[in-house]
């Protein structure tokens, strides 16, 4: 780990809200505390997903939300052994299965063709990842990194962050297709690095794209992103706080609460 970070211990939670997921400090048992809106949750709101995801709902209709949740959960898994790699640990069979066994539903099962299928699949992207990996050079200094500042109405947490071919960069993996949102998300997270570490300040964002597609050998996307998006990202997030926050803290519908005695009028 790089020394700037070794005393660097995020002091955060995540927790679910009306909006979506936010970081906080577990500390703060005030009745407002200081919710950071993830960057993903932030891009959500903002920025639509455009033509061909709408167009993606209508073809797969009310089955879109199995689809969504397979892809979805599947991506942990392979981010949980990609993380497991980076740090140098061996990746085995029993791995795969213990990591899909915990994060694979049964619904998801099915929907990926069965476990065998899927775990040929994990292993497809897996060997996407190790290629890009003997392509490259890297240093590893911290994998899931939470970046959470109260000062900073968002946070998010970094796949990878250390030096890549020689320059301190934060990577950030994809399982999926290539979208625009990817490259604010890189952008938001350097940006917040470099505000909480101004002495240590990231150079290069990248956005690797693993595949399990291929048919004759392992391929991945590198896509370095440009610093260029930085005042695209803090217009996204003004646009945000101006729907939902007031004087840079975002404002969350009151939940609505059970009482505590139930008693039907005129029952006998």
């Amino acid at each position: 780990m790089a020394k700037y970070l070794n005393n660097y211990f995020p002091n955060c939670t995540r927790q679910s809200t009306p909006l979506g997921r936010a970081y906080k400090d577990p500390t703060d048992d005030s009745e407002n505390p200081f919710l950071a809106l993830s960057v993903t949750t932030i891009l959500g709101i903002v920025v639509a997903k455009g033509a061909s995801f709408d167009l993606w709902l209508k073809k797969e209709g009310r089955h879109a939300d199995v689809i969504r949740d397979y892809k979805a959960n599947l991506g942990t898994v392979v981010h949980i052994l990609c993380e497991d790699l980076y740090n140098n640990k061996e990746i085995t069979l029993k791995q795969i299965n213990d990591r899909m066994s915990q994060h694979l539903t049964y619904q998801n099962i099915v929907e990926g063709g069965g476990f065998n299928a899927i775990q040929r699949t994990v292993r497809l992207y897996l060997e996407s990842f190790m290629k890009f990996a003997s392509d490259n050079e890297f240093i590893t200094w911290e994998t899931e990194l939470q970046l959470f500042d109260k000062k900073v109405p968002y946070a998010g947490t970094v796949d990878w962050i250390g030096k890549f071919n020689g320059e301190p960069s934060i990577l950030d993996i994809k399982t999926g297709t290539e979208v625009e949102t990817h490259d604010l998300q890189l952008v938001a997270y350097g940006l917040l690095h470099n505000y909480m570490f101004p002495k240590n300040k990231i150079k290069k964002l990248y956005t690797l794209y693993i595949k399990s597609g291929y048919r004759k050998a392992p391929t991945y996307k590198l896509s370095e992103v440009s610093w260029d998006l930085a005042d695209t990202w803090r217009n996204v997030l003004k646009v945000g706080l101006n729907m939902h926050g007031k004087k840079g803290r975002w404002q969350f519908a009151k939940k609505f609460e059970p009482r505590s005695k139930f008693k039907l009028k005129g029952a006998k």
